[in-house]
């Protein structure tokens, strides 16, 4: 387990309320610094099990998951590869393995930020890191898992991003994109909806056939 112990500044609180609204279990985990979850999602490779990912200030500033049963009793956590931007986001396929995206600087062909995926375990292995940037700066906008163990994403850039299947965007200020990369971290497609103005995509889902729904 993590060395969290809940000491001063903000702390991870985790409890389940059954359908009265009465608690059944709580967890608390934090450290010196401010530490809080960002979001939480049923394990669909391990039944009952609750996925927690975090900002551990405490631990150096990281991306972290804590691992729960319906029990509440812990079942592992760990320190996951990513830098973390304010509204990092996950999806976890059939496998269990775990999809993050964020938005970082220092990656990538620009200066500025990127989009980046990244797939790995729920004890912080890696598999592969995708960058998705452009000319100027790219930020996410939502992660799905689908059925085959692949994922879509959604992202907004202000100029052209090319993905390795052409460019495409820079019509306006920002345009809407969103992508689809196989388990290996291949892009499938890259799809782009541009104006003179502003497209923002919020929020991006699969439904029980694989085909995507986009909130911009």
């Amino acid at each position: 387990a993590l060395p969290l112990t809940p000491a001063a500044g903000i702390d991870i609180f985790v409890a389940e309320l059954d359908t009265a609204g009465d608690p059944v279990w709580a967890k608390s985990y934090g450290g010196t610094g401010n530490d809080f979850p960002l979001q939480l999602a049923p394990n669909p490779a391990a039944a009952g099990q609750l996925v927690t990912l975090a900002f551990c200030q405490s631990l150096g500033n990281a991306l972290c998951v804590f691992l729960f049963d319906e029990n509440g009793v812990d079942q592992g956590s760990a320190v996951l590869q990513g830098q973390y931007d304010g509204a990092t986001r996950m999806a976890l396929d059939p496998q269990g393995n775990l999809f993050t995206i964020t938005s970082e600087t220092g990656v990538g062909n620009d200066v500025g930020y990127a989009a980046v995926v990244r797939k790995q375990s729920l004890g912080g292995v890696l598999a592969w890191r995708k960058s998705l940037d452009g000319v100027a700066d790219e930020f996410h906008g939502g992660i799905a898992a689908d059925s085959k163990g692949g994922v879509v994403v959604a992202f907004m850039g202000y100029g052209p991003v090319d993905l390795g299947l052409g460019s495409y965007g820079g019509a306006g200020n920002t345009d809407a994109h969103a992508a689809r990369l196989d388990g290996a971290g291949t892009v499938v497609w890259h799809w782009h909806r541009g104006t003179a103005g502003t497209e923002e995509p919020y929020a991006v889902t699969v439904d029980g056939a694989d085909s995507v729904i986009l909130a911009a």
